[in-house]
């Protein structure tokens, strides 16, 4: 059991630097709400790793004993883990659902508990141990946040079946389908971890510092790296696709990659949200762009640039010796 264990935990936290190199190249891809919402909850499962971890070191390789306040500090690390999840969950509420009323309500509770959550931990860890606030603790993590945790995971799960993310890629909505089915698989998984201290101690089912959640952590990290990288493989192609329509220069203007993809998906008729969200930047990026684009074509109005554009092209396809 020791070596399976080691094996176990190993492989766990070995996905995690696998977690935090793909949270890297998402920013590197302009992928920035991704990345933020992937690295909350890769930092909220490396708590409950490092919580595991310290566990078996102290129980089963040294073989020390529980006492009140090494449980206390436990306690604490996996308190604040789930409110990272809870926060995580806001997260996702905030970047898809913050234009309807029920999705600010269900995003603004999420964000209150995480934060009171937080400063609770916060809070507890300054003012030390006592036996009244061990039992605090575990009353607030298992029955009260973990209780919150679990419901708000099942509505966010059903949520997200029915949203294509960020109105992007078929690729990267499918991954969410399985990441979902995943995590619906696990989730009675995840009521057994919660309630730990009934399995664990009083019970004795499952063996001390045995947590199914690193094994969900490393599916889920595997999982992504490989959807991932098909997703990144699949942008390229259709960026590349969304290049070839447009000339890199008309008659001297000279165009950079980026505002040929941008004039790409104006001549389609896309409104600057839409063009953010297909190339992965901001709106207020989209205007810089296309303010430049007005400069170089000597257009006041998107109409114009559009009209002006497509003239161009239309010139350059039957002329190519104009973009010489």
């Amino acid at each position: 059991m020791k070596h399976f264990l080691l094996v176990y935990y190993a492989l766990a936290v070995f996905s995690g630097v696998v977690g935090m190199a793909l949270v890297v190249l998402m920013v590197c891809q302009r992928l920035g709400k991704l990345a933020l919402v992937y690295g909350v909850f890769v930092g909220a499962f490396l708590l409950l790793l490092v919580n595991i971890l310290f566990q078996y070191y102290s129980y089963v390789i040294l073989g020390t004993g529980e006492t009140p306040e090494k449980l206390w500090g436990l306690t604490l690390l996996i308190f604040l883990s789930k409110n990272l999840f809870l926060f995580g969950f806001g997260l996702i509420m905030g970047f898809l659902f913050w234009g309807k009323w029920w999705g600010r309500v269900i995003g603004g509770v999420e964000f209150v508990f995480s934060g009171v959550g937080i400063l609770m931990a916060v809070g507890m860890a300054v003012l030390g141990f006592s036996p009244e606030k061990l039992r605090l603790l575990l009353f607030l993590d298992q029955w009260v946040w973990g209780s919150l945790m679990v419901v708000f995971l099942a509505v966010t799960l059903a949520l997200l079946w029915f949203q294509r993310v960020w109105g992007v890629s078929f690729l990267l909505s499918r991954v969410v389908r399985v990441l979902l089915w995943l995590t619906l698989g696990f989730l009675p998984l995840f009521v057994v971890d919660n309630l730990w201290e009934i399995f664990q101690i009083r019970w004795g089912i499952l063996p001390r510092c045995f947590n199914f959640s690193p094994l969900y952590y490393m599916v889920w990290n595997f999982l992504t790296f490989v959807y991932m990288i098909r997703f990144l493989a699949e942008k390229k192609l259709w960026l590349s696709e969304l290049v070839q329509s447009c000339p890199s220069s008309v008659g001297g203007v000279v165009f950079s990659r980026r505002e040929r993809e941008i004039i790409s998906l104006l001549i389609q008729g896309h409104d600057n949200a839409t063009v953010a969200a297909k190339l992965f930047i901001t709106e207020h990026t989209v205007r810089n762009y296309i303010s430049k684009l007005y400069e170089k074509t000597g257009t006041t109005n998107r109409v114009q640039l559009v009209q002006r554009l497509l003239r161009m092209i239309n010139e350059e396809k039957e002329n190519p010796s104009l973009s010489k």
